[in-house]
């Protein structure tokens, strides 16, 4: 069964709210989709809102995520690390990969965002996705979105080793694109 419990405490006026609460979940899901304990805490201060932890355990799998959103400046980042786990809710020394997204929306229009992809293990989708093709390998790359809101340019560069599905392997992929003025071009695809 399911359980869900939460404490804290916020103060100020809407216009300026401040306060901390935690949040704890365990055996939460939806549809087929469980995960098996979950903690949050998440700080608010004025439009300054700070993810301070969060730690969501799945199979074996520990997913560390913490952030901040200024919603005054619109800008702030996220960033995700995975881990192997012993089962026990501790963390082994074995990462799985990292991701981290920047972001910045400023009232002129204009955006920068960037997500950067560090070793992230192809076989985290085991975890996340039931019925997975067995993928394997890691993942490293950049992909940001630059530019005014209505016509933003997008670039793109992954490079996967030791990928795999099933019976395919290949030693190393790179990919390079871009999105600029309305065309899609693919700069770089190199299979080896």
């Amino acid at each position: 069964y399911a359980s869900f419990d939460y404490s804290g405490r916020f103060f100020g006026t809407p216009e300026n709210p401040r306060g901390t609460v935690d949040i704890n979940c365990q055996k939460c899901g939806y549809g087929d989709y469980f995960i098996d304990s979950a903690y949050l805490r998440v700080t608010v201060d004025g439009l300054d809102t700070v993810l301070h932890q969060a730690d969501i355990f799945r199979s074996k799998m520990k997913t560390a995520i913490n952030g901040r959103l200024d919603l005054s400046r619109k800008q702030g980042f996220l960033e995700s690390a995975f881990y192997y786990t012993n089962g026990n809710g501790s963390a082994s020394d074995l990462t799985a990969g990292m991701i981290r997204l920047d972001y910045d929306l400023p009232d002129t229009g204009e955006i920068e965002i960037t997500a950067d992809i560090n070793e992230l293990d192809l076989r985290l989708a085991d975890h996340f996705i039931p019925d997975t093709l067995g993928l394997k390998g890691s993942i490293s790359g950049k992909a940001t979105a630059t530019g005014y809101i209505e016509d933003p340019e997008f670039a793109l560069f992954l490079r996967v080793t030791g990928a795999g599905a099933k019976q395919i392997t290949f030693d190393t992929i790179l990919v390079r694109a871009a999105y600029e003025e309305e065309m899609l071009r693919m700069e770089q695809l190199d299979i080896y």
